[in-house]
């Protein structure tokens, strides 16, 4: 008898779907704009408290572009539970990132997504990164917050600066500072990301004004801060790359900026003509389609990571392997590819 034919191939784990609005939309939707002004209506000042931002439902008005005609990202992180198990107590946080694309005006996001607890910053700042801890002299900006230089963030919520001048090529290294004058205890749930990247922890003191600052500890997780907003042109798109471990990072080389997104904003930037496009890497290791891990599934993140960003045009989803792996081994997280 003829050999039996071979088993079907495996359903694909990795995916893209594109997000492009028709030249004859709005360049914004009602529902994501909303969704927007409720980030911006989370800046507190003083003792003020804002509640969390609630989730809203995926739907098709929420699939045109995500924001304001002239309001781009240029650098995002995934907040997350920290694993680290630190605490902070009178200390100052310096916070090193790679922005993609350029521009000349800032705004800084600071998440308290997971936080069991109010989170006060009692002074913040943005400056161009130098070497090691310091910042490039005169490049410093400090932040505010509702014309606040201290921002009260509440649980589960953000707060958004006020917009900053500054200078900023592709590319460039940039330092967020900010200063914790209260105990946040490791109980806090801080919320932090695995960044593979060198930041610094001070010494106790705030030190946020510092071009060189005293360095206490090193980390290389990125710590409260979420997102850097840069003003762009109309036509300036983003791409959030929505994924695990392999987008976030893992293994690769400290502070070498070898994620795949980190490639693909250096191939967008280096080429000739075509639309600019900033990348927001939103991986989060271990993160799975349908059931948490180390923070929200991608299903229940999508419209804070992907939907809300200002700017987004194009998604790159690529989740799917520890739905199937299943680590923690629990039979009522067993999934098939039909569920995914």
């Amino acid at each position: 008898p003829p050999p039996p034919p071979p088993p079907p191939p495996p359903p694909p784990l990795f995916f893209l779907l594109i997000l492009r609005p028709p030249r004859s939309t709005p360049l914004y939707s009602s529902a994501a704009s909303d969704v927007y002004k409720r980030q911006s209506q989370a800046i507190t000042s003083g003792p003020t408290v804002s509640p969390p931002i609630p989730k809203i439902p995926c739907t098709n008005a929420t699939l045109l572009s995500m924001a304001t005609p002239s309001s781009g990202i240029t650098w995002t992180t995934s907040p997350a539970p920290s694993a680290s198990g630190v605490g902070f107590n009178n200390h100052t946080l310096r916070m090193n990132l790679r922005v993609s694309i350029g521009g000349d005006t800032l705004k800084v996001r600071l998440s308290n997504a997971y936080g069991n607890g109010k989170l006060l910053i009692s002074s913040a700042y943005v400056g161009i990164r130098d070497n090691g801890p310091a910042i490039v002299p005169d490049s410093e900006r400090k932040l505010t917050f509702g014309g606040s230089g201290s921002a009260t963030i509440a649980a589960g919520a953000l707060v958004v600066s006020d917009p900053v001048k500054l200078n900023v090529e592709p590319l460039a290294d940039l330092s967020v500072t900010f200063y914790l004058p209260a105990e946040v205890p490791t109980g806090f749930q801080i919320t932090g990301r695995y960044a593979r990247q060198t930041s610094y922890i001070s010494p106790p003191g705030d030190f946020s004004a510092e071009t060189v600052m005293p360095v206490g500890t090193i980390t290389d997780e990125w710590f409260f801060v979420s997102s850097i907003d840069v003003l762009a042109s109309k036509e300036t798109g983003g791409v959030v790359a929505l994924g695990d471990s392999l987008t976030d990072a893992n293994i690769s080389t400290h502070d070498a900026y070898k994620r795949w997104p980190d490639q693909l904003a250096r191939r967008l930037i280096a080429r000739q003509g075509g639309r600019p496009l900033g990348v927001m890497n939103q991986g989060l290791g271990g993160n799975r389609i349908l059931h948490d891990l180390r923070g929200d599934s991608g299903l229940r993140r999508f419209d804070r990571d992907v939907l809300a960003q200002p700017g987004v045009t194009h998604v790159i989803v690529m989740l799917g392997t520890n739905d199937l792996r299943n680590r923690i081994a629990k039979p009522e997280e067993e999934v098939t590819a039909k569920q995914m």
